[in-house]
């Protein structure tokens, strides 16, 4: 082989040689730029290379994936990177730029935009490479995006600067302790708390804050808790930079690492010295409520008027003062709820309201627990098993809790049993009253109309006095004026002349008549006390209430059966609670009674019925009647008695009279006084009387009998006229005839003047009205004599002499 042939072959072989190390090094640089590739794609790292002369820059494809773009730029200079930052990074990423062409090694932190317009952060790192004669030539660098490193450095300095803060904030003294118990930081509390610095709170240093004598058991505490990993809570007392020592409540709780061991303590201390003062300021404030609890209780149970209280909103226990529980009769401390469970619920009373039981929800505390609303002035009757009920007003006040939920109620109710009966009292009287008027009216009226007529009758029969006629208008006249004196009864306006009697003896005595009053068919009993009844009051009305209740009796009994009729009389007394179960149509005085008893065995009556018996008018007979028993019952009443009723359907009628004893004894009861005989015409007149009268018949008529009788006689048709006439007179009159009612001026205006003015004037008084209630208005001595409408000539001639007779001998005397 040639030379040539043998160079030839060794360059061929060397040229193989150098192939395959080609090949070989290729083969790393890609292996090694594969690693280096995936490297940089592991770690979110892009690469850079930057020619300082030329200005040109190679990035690897992640660098531009950093600033936002997903495909590789064409290329990328200085200035574009520049336009990348913020601005406010500017300036830094242009000096360590400037360092690094001087030969610096680069490495910084910084903002950009990323094409997208997201703020991120990036971390750079570079090296120079230099030329053979040292100087820098070229920048070549790796590229990251530390935005999450950031953003987790961001979240723990604001994490460290939130519990710093809050550490701070809080009112408590905290810090952390090493396992040994050591504390290695404390907040700002107890700095400005203790006045101690830093290096004085460090370590076990602290504790040269706490109070030595009253610390001892909490620092015992604190090194069981260090040993065995047990969390801590205790008093103690800590100096203040006041010098003075203040309790705290310190509490610490180990932190413990994966293995479970105790690597660090949290502790916190809370000052309690408002919370002693709060708890001594508790105490005293719990012992004075106990004590004004006990004065609510005190004053609870002296309070007239009935409280009940329930905690539950349905009302299942109810509780009361005493007043309330001696309002419904039951024991202290009972249960007194409507809504209580079975076998607790009282059954000895019910609430009533317009005669029916008001249902448990509608109970006025079950509706104040029940809707939270007030309820205002409840009435309602408790009504107990013996029938007897009391009359309630009150009100429910909710019971709220803090949420405004009403939680139970309190009531309080008063008893107006009294109120209610002083009001029915009260509309009796006004009904009276009214009646009063209209009899007032009618005496008036009525009474000057029967006296013309059976004034005019009189002297007409002694004219003529054979004539039937006359007489029957006289007794029809007599019928009419017992018809008005009715009505004055039942007014209450009916006491005539008050005496003293036996009433056994007027039943006696009105024995003929009573038989005369009812069927022959009927039989009348008597069972009269042995001993004497005494009453004070007018005979002739005793025996009108003992009449119209037989004739009652005789009309109650059927037709077509044996009637019997039992009067019976019995001294009796009337206790002070009988005056509670009473009609509120009577004011009944307790003490010695007598009573008068008239029983029948007739058809009886219903509820219905008694309720309207004593009503004027009503009857269940035919009509025209009715004004008897109004009469009783008003007759009754103005002696302060009461009428007690029993009857039902088929078990015929029991009428009781009560009637206040008189304290007289029976010898001291003077006889009847007797009849006025009548007297002969006078003939030698002793003066003028002067007649007011504001009736011109009734004038005319006492005129013409005064005259036809030898009298001078003036006339006055009312007061003011008669102080006219007097005013005129030659001399004063003998006597003054004067009507009680009048127009202008009456009687009751007038008698006071004639008394002033006219002192030794005797004045005759007249009026439909009952001596008794004319005479109210006068104080004894007013007037000289009383003659009750209606009233003949005779009686008015009798009652004139009479009078003159008596004011006669006065003087003379």
């Amino acid at each position: 082989m040639t030379a040539r042939e043998n160079i030839e072959a060794e360059l061929v072989l060397e040229v193989e040689h150098r192939s395959a190390a080609f090949r070989d090094a290729l083969e790393a640089f890609r292996a090694s730029e594969a690693r280096l590739k995936f490297v940089l794609e592991a770690a979110n790292l892009g690469a850079w290379d930057f020619d300082l002369a030329s200005r040109e820059a190679w990035r690897s494809a992640e660098h531009d994936a950093i600033f936002g773009y997903p495909a590789p730029l064409r290329e990328w200079t200085y200035e574009m990177f520049l336009d990348h930052v913020v601005p406010e990074d500017r300036a830094e990423v242009g000096r360590m730029a400037q360092q690094a062409i001087t030969g610096a090694d680069l490495e910084y932190e910084c903002r950009i935009r990323t094409a997208g317009g997201a703020l991120r952060w990036i971390w750079v790192k570079g090296r120079p490479q230099r030329d053979p004669e040292g100087r820098p030539r070229r920048l070549t660098g790796i590229i990251g995006d530390i935005t999450p490193r950031k953003k987790m450095e961001e979240d723990l300095r604001q994490s460290e600067e939130q519990f710093r803060t809050l550490a701070n904030a809080i009112p408590q003294l905290c810090g952390m302790a090493n396992a040994d118990g050591s504390f290695f930081w404390i907040n700002q509390r107890w700095f400005d708390f203790t006045g101690l610095t830093p290096e004085q709170s460090k370590g076990r240093r602290w504790m040269s804050a706490l109070d030595p004598e009253n610390s001892r058991e909490a620092l015992e505490r604190w090194r069981h808790s260090v040993a065995t990993g047990e969390p801590f809570e205790s008093v103690f007392g800590v100096r203040g930079a006041d010098d003075a020592f203040h309790p705290f409540l310190g509490a610490a709780v180990p932190l413990r690492n994966r293995d479970g061991r105790v690597v660090r303590w949290f502790g916190t201390m809370t000052d309690i010295t408002e919370q002693r003062k709060t708890e001594d300021a508790l105490r005293k404030s719990h012992h004075e409520e106990m004590a004004r609890a006990r004065e609510l209780e005190a004053i609870m149970e002296a309070m007239p008027v009935a409280v009940f209280l329930s905690r539950d909103s349905e009302c299942r226990n109810i509780m009361g003062n005493r007043a309330a529980y001696e309002l419904l009769r039951r024991p202290p401390a009972s249960n007194l709820s409507k809504s209580a469970p079975e076998g607790e619920r009282p059954d000895t009373f019910r609430f009533v309201r317009s005669g029916k039981e008001i249902p448990v929800s509608e109970l006025p505390i079950q509706q104040a627990a029940a809707t939270g609303h007030r309820i205002q002035d409840y009435e309602m009757d408790a009504v107990f098993e013996d029938g007897t009920a009391r009359s309630l007003i009150g009100i429910a006040v909710p019971l709220l809790d803090a949420e405004g939920f009403p939680r139970g109620a309190v009531a309080v109710f008063g008893d107006i049993t009294e109120r209610k009966r002083t009001e029915e009292r009260l509309r009796q009287v006004q009904k009276l009253e009214s009646i009063g008027v209209l009899a007032g009216g009618v005496a008036h009226d009525f009474n000057n109309l029967l006296t013309v007529i059976m004034g005019n009758a009189d002297a007409a029969l002694r004219q003529y006095p054979s004539c039937e006629e006359l007489q029957r208008i006289i007794s029809a006249s007599e019928e009419a004026a017992h018809l008005t004196r009715q009505l004055l009864a039942y007014a209450g306006k009916g006491r005539f002349l008050s005496e003293t009697f036996d009433l056994s003896d007027l039943v006696t005595r009105s024995t003929h008549l009573l038989s005369a009053s009812i069927p022959k068919r009927m039989e009348l009993l008597f069972h009269l006390s042995p001993q004497p009844v005494l009453v004070d009051a007018d005979h002739s009305q005793i025996e009108q209430i003992l009449l119209n209740l037989v004739i009652n009796a005789g009309e109650a009994i059927p037709s077509n059966s044996v009637g019997r009729i039992e009067i019976a009389t019995n001294p009796c007394d009337i206790a002070p609670e009988m005056n509670d179960a009473r009609a509120s149509a009577f004011d009944v005085r307790p003490g010695p009674s007598v009573c008068l008893e008239v029983k029948d065995n007739g058809s009886g009556m219903d509820e219905a019925t008694l309720a309207h018996i004593f009503d004027p008018f009503f009857t269940t007979k035919f009509m025209g009647r009715g004004l008897g028993l109004a009469a009783v019952q008003g007759i009754v009443r103005s002696y302060n008695g009461y009428i007690e009723v029993h009857s039902s359907p088929g078990a015929g009628s029991t009428f009781r009279i009560f009637l206040p004893a008189s304290a007289k004894q029976l010898d001291a009861v003077a006889p009847p006084a007797p009849r006025p005989r009548a007297l002969p015409r006078r003939r030698s007149p002793r003066g003028a009387i002067l007649i007011v009268e504001d009736e011109e018949q009734v004038r005319g008529l006492v005129s013409t009998e005064l005259r036809s009788r030898g009298y001078e006689v003036l006339e006055a048709g009312n007061g003011r006229d008669a102080l006219d006439v007097l005013a005129r007179a030659a001399r004063p009159p003998a006597l003054v005839l004067l009507d009680l009612t009048m127009p202008v001026m009456g009687g009751e205006e007038l008698v006071p003047i004639l008394n002033r003015d006219y002192p030794d004037l005797p004045i005759l008084l007249t009026s439909g009205y009952p001596e008794e209630e004319a005479q109210r208005a006068f104080p004894p001595g007013a007037v000289a004599a009383f003659l009750q409408k209606p009233y003949t000539v005779a009686a008015l001639a009798e009652k004139v002499e009479r009078t003159l007779d008596r004011v006669g001998a006065g003087n003379s005397e």
